[in-house]
């Protein structure tokens, strides 16, 4: 099903960012450390459009057409909670 297949690459490649975006915290310490983390999420605002505009290619991609209001609800249902956990890894395990 293509919603699967959508839903399998947008976690995957979202996913893969926020791991590479946060491999600097790694060699980092102290105030660096939370500097760069302060930056990090103020760009929360960047991610989202980011992934706003992944998903809009990846179905492209896939010639998956949303051609009415039906069809465009039934995916918003389905895709919502991926997004939504896709937010919030961007911020898991930032707090110390």
């Amino acid at each position: 099903m293509k919603k699967e297949q959508i839903k399998k690459e947008y976690i995957l490649e979202l996913e893969t960012l926020i791991k590479e975006k946060r491999k600097k915290f790694e060699k980092l310490s102290g105030v660096e450390k939370d500097v760069a983390k302060y930056h990090y999420l103020e760009e929360f605002n960047d991610f989202v459009a980011l992934c706003n505009r992944r998903l809009n290619e990846i179905m492209d991609k896939h010639g998956f057409i949303i051609q009415n209001d039906k069809e465009f609800e039934d995916f918003t249902s389905f895709i919502k909670p991926v997004v939504e956990n896709v937010h919030k890894k961007y911020y898991e395990g930032l707090g110390g």
